[in-house]
């Protein structure tokens, strides 16, 4: 396969005569919004060619689209209100006035889903070696909250829970909506970087219709892309550019195609293989040809004290997959033994070494109390450490617990 290498073919990736043809070529407006379902035992038998596909890829990639998010309850773009999707009419599809009333409520749901079927299975292949790399133009933050790793994915549209800070590009994952502007074309979420040597304004990461992606995004795409022997689309309906693009150059470098969506595509005609059907009913078929188990979701925290860099203080902060994340809404400090009481209601969670320190010559635990967004009504967790091992820490050393949600129970485990 070719890559994309020469400067002057990444500066001209939208103005390829391929691409002009493609875009030529597009169905009739009314034909992309109709939906077709194929019979179970069609979708059955084409499942098996993409898992086929999958097994003998060398690296296999995946396109996804809003329509692998329906099933947990977010609403896509462009199906119609004669749609099969439990969500309804899409985004694009509703009244102005419908559109605005239900954005609120919309937001919320983002916030409290969870992964669905497709998320954890493409998970699943991932850690498999099968799946290499995943470009999305979804904004939910599904995809990392599944597991896949940052460096494999490319959000093409931004992350709703991603801020960027200008000064010095470090990124910032909340376990909130990071977007705070009205104005359309504002960015600025009115916090700042919290590296005591910077505190650079940060920014959203959403890339709203109209806007340009960012060129190492779509050249981190297309390059994986021209790479892949396989790239499978699935819930999209392949019309924004220059996302689409990812497929095409797949096609051109002579790799498969694959497409899994119920509404017709303006790159039907490149697909080796096209499944009109819902994204979690053929993931199934494939994870079950190919014997990969696919894990339920888990939400998994993980909590540090350590040294403030550059300071003697203690610094308490939360992370998830290698990832600083601003999970803590509230942190509480109990100390029995002299009848203190700390709280602290927002980020940074810092606490000075004279407020740790004891004169008494018997050890005794400081307990703290970790409140979270709530998201999926979680209660807070309570963890009890004793303070002399929190005076042992040096340099980059650091106390880590690692907690699960148990949904069932409604309660934190421990790890």
């Amino acid at each position: 396969m070719k890559s994309i290498a020469s400067r002057n073919f990444r500066n001209n990736l939208l103005n390829t005569p391929s691409l002009r043809h493609f875009s030529q070529s597009l169905s009739l407006e009314e034909k992309l919004k109709q939906e077709k379902l194929e019979s179970p035992e069609v979708i059955r038998m084409k499942s098996l060619e993409l898992a086929n596909l999958i097994e003998k890829s060398k690296h296999f990639i995946c396109f996804t689209g809003a329509g692998i998010s329906t099933s947990v309850g977010i609403p896509d773009y462009r199906s119609t209100s004669n749609t099969i999707i439990s969500t309804g009419a899409g985004e694009y599809e509703k009244p102005e006035e419908q559109r605005l009333r239900e954005r609120h409520g919309i937001r919320r749901k983002v916030q409290s889903a969870i992964p669905s079927y497709t998320h954890m299975a493409l998970f699943a292949l991932q850690q498999k070696g099968l799946l290499k790399y995943i470009v999305s133009q979804n904004t939910d933050g599904l995809h990392l909250k599944s597991g896949i790793p940052f460096p494999i994915l490319t959000e093409m549209h931004g992350n709703v829970n991603l801020e960027h800070c200008l000064k010095c590009e470090r990124n910032y994952l909340r376990d909130y909506r990071a977007r705070t502007a009205e104005k359309y074309d504002e960015h600025r979420t009115g916090r700042r970087c919290d590296e005591p040597t910077c505190g650079g304004e940060l920014v959203d990461q959403i890339i709203h219709f109209g806007e340009k992606i960012p060129q190492g995004k779509v050249v981190a795409a297309l390059e994986q892309a021209s790479k892949a022997d396989l790239c499978l689309c699935l819930g999209s309906s392949l019309r924004v550019k220059p996302a689409n693009q990812v497929p095409i150059f797949t096609a051109k470098g002579g790799g498969n195609v694959a497409i899994v969506n119920l509404q017709y595509t303006p790159l039907d005609e490149i697909s080796s293989l096209r499944i009109h059907s819902l994204c979690d009913e053929v993931m199934k078929h494939v994870c079950e040809t190919l014997m990969v188990e696919v894990p339920q979701f888990e939400l998994k925290r993980r909590f540090h004290i350590g040294i403030k860099p550059g300071t003697q203080h203690f610094e308490i902060f939360g992370s998830s997959k290698g990832q600083r994340h601003s999970f803590i809404t509230r942190l509480e400090v109990f100390d029995q033994l002299h009848h203190r009481y700390l709280n602290f209601d927002k980020e940074p969670f810092d606490l000075m070494r004279e407020v740790i320190e004891s004169d008494s010559v018997t050890d005794s635990n400081l307990e703290f109390r970790i409140h979270f967004q709530g998201h999926y009504c979680e209660p807070y967790f309570s963890l009890e450490v004793p303070r002399s091992s929190i005076l042992e820490l040096q340099g980059q050393e650091q106390l880590i617990c690692d907690m699960t949600f148990d949904f069932e129970k409604m309660d934190w485990i421990s790890e």
